[in-house]
């Protein structure tokens, strides 16, 4: 029988000296990381076009957690400098899925992604969940506002396709802890999600501010997991 490698979900904790960093009033930007899909994936998706819309597919080097088991390992790094606006590298990102082919990383800057909600977050990209607003059928409850998002960041807006989408049935839901506020790489201010019909108003606040999976969360895990075992 041939053997799979051992894989695991490297936590970098990045802590970093800086004397006394302020929080910042919206640490979900810390989110926010340049070339990465939805500014937080680095990696574990393909780019596709259907029905001339890109979309997202998951890659076939990542997949499931065996046995619904994550296993992980914290590092502690060495420490890095900070750049004179407080903006810090390395910040908040993980893989969609498990490599299938040895460990992978899922970094947790510290100060800035340490928010219980950031870090679920996290976790579920490394389960296999994209974000929220990126559904195939998001466009059934939001109104993407394209130009207010800043400029080379449209495509953190792609739709995952229905095939490929771990919703399982489980409705659209604004508390999941995969949503995004709704000013997410606004340009301006204004926002780039808006809720409308029946859910106009809604606001799914930042992930920072969550230090709890939502029940579609739980459901959509479970489905994924739970029933395989």
């Amino acid at each position: 029988m041939k053997m799979l490698p051992f894989v695991s979900l490297s936590v970098l904790v990045l802590a970093v000296s800086c004397g006394a960093l302020p929080r910042r009033p919206d640490p979900d930007r810390f989110m926010y990381n340049e070339g990465m899909l939805g500014g937080d994936i680095a990696g574990g998706y393909i780019r596709t076009t259907v029905d001339g819309k890109t979309a997202i597919l998951p890659d076939d080097d990542y997949g499931l957690w065996t046995d619904a088991i994550i296993y992980y390992e914290v590092h502690s790094s060495a420490e890095y400098p900070c750049v004179e606006t407080g903006i810090i590298l390395h910040r908040c990102w993980s893989y969609v899925g498990m490599y299938k082919f040895g460990p992978q990383d899922l970094s947790i800057q510290i100060p800035g992604c340490d928010y219980k909600g950031i870090i679920l977050h996290e976790t579920m990209h490394a389960a296999g969940f994209f974000h929220e607003h990126t559904r195939f059928d998001r466009d059934d409850y939001v109104i993407i506002h394209w130009d207010n998002i800043m400029p080379g960041t449209e495509s953190n807006f792609d739709i995952v396709t229905l095939t490929e989408s771990q919703e399982f049935g489980v409705p659209y839901d604004f508390e999941s802890i995969m949503h995004y506020h709704l000013d997410a790489f606004s340009s301006n201010g204004e926002d780039t999600i808006e809720p409308y019909g029946v859910w106009a108003g809604t606001d799914p606040g930042n992930a920072a501010d969550q230090d709890f999976f939502a029940q579609s969360d739980i459901d959509e895990l479970n489905a994924l997991y739970c029933s395989k075992k």
